[in-house]
């Protein structure tokens, strides 16, 4: 049934009579516009989306494609323009730097076995000084309080945990194989704490 209805529609559009009285709300290009069937009915996308949407035309607001454009835009601002949103990706980009920091806070013991079995002596010192330095880069991060600073000492001990931790052309494999993947994702996060350092500094100018 639902076939018949939409055929004999399409047949009654198509075979609209041509005797009918011109629309004088028309101008005379739209009258006399090419169409498809050669009946004096443009169809070109601007004519059909002015028919459809009157007030555009007669209030000049944007045709509906452009009000979604606008629409979308204004939803993604909204979104990434949070307070709370940018809080979260800051909190959530430094995770694996102040939850190390913290866990070294709790176990302080396995953590300076950590720091003497990559022969980093006097152990205890090195164990203060590193858990301090992660907490304290991410807390300039996440407060964005000189954020570009945080993000640079994270950057440096990302660097230096290569070579000490992931120094994967001196490993055997699998190990080689393994320690070259970390070493691939601390490069990405090298770059992620730079494009917050320069969104935390673009905020800040503005």
């Amino acid at each position: 049934m639902l076939a018949i209805i939409t055929s004999a529609t399409t047949r009654a559009i198509i075979h609209r009579p041509t005797n009918m009285p011109p629309d004088p709300q028309r101008s005379p290009a739209q009258r006399t516009a090419p169409t498809c069937g050669g009946r004096g009915e443009s169809t070109s996308l601007l004519l059909v989306m002015t028919r459809a949407f009157p007030q555009a035309k007669e209030t000049g607001e944007a045709i509906p494609a452009q009000q979604i454009k606008l629409k979308m835009q204004n939803i993604l601002d909204t979104i990434f323009g949070s307070a709370v949103v940018r809080l979260v990706a800051r909190v959530l980009l430094t995770f694996v730097f102040w939850s190390a920091g913290l866990a070294a806070l709790f176990s302080f013991p396995s953590w300076v076995e950590e720091m003497a079995h990559f022969g980093l002596e006097p152990a205890p010192v090195f164990g203060a000084a590193t858990a301090a330095w992660l907490l304290i880069g991410s807390a300039m991060i996440i407060l964005n309080r000189a954020a570009w600073l945080g993000a640079a000492s994270l950057i440096v001990f990302t660097v230096l945990t290569i070579p000490i931790a992931h120094g994967f052309w001196t490993m055997p494999e699998p190990e080689r194989t393994a320690h070259f993947h970390v070493v691939m994702e601390h490069i990405s996060l090298i770059g992620a704490l730079l494009a917050a350092a320069i969104l935390c500094q673009d905020q800040k100018a503005k």
